[in-house]
């Protein structure tokens, strides 16, 4: 009963009372309160219950400056929900904010006012690194299994689907979807035998990962052999084929089936298709039944067969290995490694045998063991000539060289022997020549002493005859001494002429002195000359100091 009463007292409230609605309302939100310089921000204003709005946004800081401004109401009357968005741009590194002004009312003329300020932080641009991942995230062939199983970072697969399919569905998906992929998948076209289907998948940085899938169709009626212990399948069509050059399109019977096959006259070469269990189809030389790889070198037009051979060489039993070619290939070298030999077959001529390969300049020779051997011993010989040749100017050098001390110590020895003859068996010869050294002395002091009493002289006879010119009077002594040095000489001199004729005079004994000198050194320091010449020189001297005696002694009776 009391339940009742209260239900119809609600009834009666919503009659009188009306309906409840609710007051208008907005919300503002952006994308992003942080942004890189040169992105963009979005706002959004979210009005609810509105039946008019007058709403504006204005921008400031660092933007290129972003502003808009909505008027408007529903036409009708009733309220309803409006969302308002603007986009600003972020100019430079910094902030800069956004202000949401205006209004909005609903149909009960109910008016809220709208204000909102959201602030934006604007960072240094950097550029976004790209992706590197180029990987697949699943690879299949449908209807068939791969193997190995699939794993992005294992690049090589096959599967084997049955004879007569004439394509396949290989299905892939990337890691990245930022990635490219290109090559042989969705539906692919088969033929018998392997089909090679490649893969690329390219990622946003440029960096390639390549994946191969080998379908192999069986064939109806295969041709299998062995060679080198592993299984291979005869390829039985020409289109599958590539002729090398040199060689012609022919057919061989092979189990009983004719085969393409490419045939070179000269070298008496047939070759035919095989194929790997991995799809690999390569060229083989097919002799008598059996297979051998077909190795040919390509340089400089020049086709050369690498072939097997138990032949040997002496001198040329190391072996290594070396590129050509982008190939690694077996040679032969001798001791020094300066000729690497290979064998095989000169395709153009047909020409079998050893052939000397020059790594520097990339040719091909046929190898002659006698013209190499003669060319050894050549240079064995030039070796041996500039070996001896050196010896022998070392040799001649050192013999010189003897000879030139010898002739140094025999010439100092005879110098020794004559100073001692003559000191020893001539002892009066050394006494002389210490007679000839006071002598050198006492001409020295009697030079400077006569000039000395010259210039005196000249003075006191200036001061005492000052008025008249002077007149040198001699002594019939000093005219004949005087005689000797000048022929001629005029009774009247002046002072300027008479201190020249002294300087003239004391160097006049100064050369004569050195004269003496220098011809009895020279009779001690010469090896060439004899003991007579030496001796000789000796009485010389003595004139010479006998004659500065008897000067010395007129001096002394003048004074």
């Amino acid at each position: 009963m009391k339940k009742l009463k209260y239900i119809i007292f609600a009834l009666v409230l919503f009659v009188f009372v009306g309906t409840v609605h609710a007051a208008p309302s907005y919300s503002v939100t952006v994308n992003k309160f942080s942004v890189q310089s040169g992105g963009t921000v979005t706002l959004t204003i979210r009005l609810n219950n509105v039946m008019g709005w007058d709403v504006s946004v204005t921008s400031a800081g660092n933007t290129d400056g972003c502003s808009n401004h909505w008027v408007d109401d529903t036409g009708d009357g009733s309220n309803t929900t409006k969302t308002l968005t603007t986009t600003c741009k972020a100019s430079s590194p910094g902030t800069f904010t956004l202000v949401v002004s205006g209004k909005i009312s609903d149909n009960e003329l109910n008016v809220v006012n709208v204000s909102d300020t959201t602030k934006i932080t604007v960072t240094e641009y950097v550029a976004p690194t790209k992706s590197s991942v180029n990987k697949l995230n699943s690879l299949e062939v449908q209807g068939y299994e791969l193997t190995p199983e699939f794993d992005p970072d294992v690049l090589e697969y096959s599967t084997t689907v049955p004879s007569g399919t004439k394509s396949v569905n290989i299905n892939i998906t990337k890691k990245d979807s930022k990635s490219v992929a290109n090559g042989d998948f969705k539906e692919v076209s088969l033929e018998e035998g392997a089909n090679r289907c490649v893969i690329t998948v390219t990622a946003e940085d440029g960096s390639k990962r390549t994946y191969v899938v080998v379908v192999n169709v069986e064939s109806e009626d295969p041709i299998t052999v062995t060679v080198d212990g592993k299984e291979y399948t005869v390829i039985q069509k020409a289109d599958q084929l590539e002729k090398p050059n040199g060689y012609e399109l022919s057919n061989v019977e092979i189990d009983e089936k004719s085969v393409p096959s490419f045939y070179n006259g000269n070298a008496k070469i047939t070759l035919v298709g095989l194929k790997d269990a991995d799809g690999n189809i390569g060229l083989y030389v097919y002799k008598d039944g059996t297979f051998s790889p077909y190795e040919v070198i390509e340089v400089n037009g020049f086709s050369f067969l690498v072939m097997s051979t138990d032949e040997t060489l002496d001198g040329f039993s190391n072996t290594k290995s070396i590129n050509i070619n982008d190939k690694d290939y077996v040679v032969y070298y001798n001791d020094n490694e300066d000729i690497v030999l290979i064998y095989g077959m000169n395709v153009a001529t047909g020409n079998v045998g050893w052939y000397r390969y020059d790594t520097e300049e990339k040719t091909f020779l046929r190898y002659k063991e006698e013209s190499v051997k003669e060319e050894e011993k050549k240079e064995k010989k030039d070796y041996f000539l500039i070996a001896m040749l050196f010896a022998g100017c070392l040799g001649v050098s050192i013999i010189i060289l003897l000879i030139l001390l010898a002739m140094n110590n025999s010439k100092d020895k005879k110098n020794k022997k004559l100073i001692a003859i003559l000191e020893n068996v001539h002892p009066e010869k050394k006494e002389k020549k210490v007679e000839l050294k006071d002598a050198d002395e006492e001409i020295d002091n009697s030079m400077d002493l006569r000039f000395l009493e010259f210039i005196d002289r000249e003075a006191e006879e200036s001061r005492n005859e000052p008025e008249e010119k002077p007149v040198i009077e001699e002594t019939e002594e000093e005219i004949v001494e005087e005689e000797e040095t000048e022929e001629s000489e005029p009774q009247e001199l002046s002072k300027r002429e008479l201190k020249k004729l002294a300087k003239q005079l004391k160097k006049e004994e100064e050369r004569e002195a050195k004269e003496m000198r220098e011809e009895f050194l020279a009779t001690r320091e010469n090896v060439i000359i004899s003991d007579e010449d030496i001796l000789e020189e000796i009485p010389n001297s003595e004139e010479v100091l006998s004659s500065k005696k008897n000067k010395k002694k007129n001096k002394k009776k003048k004074r």
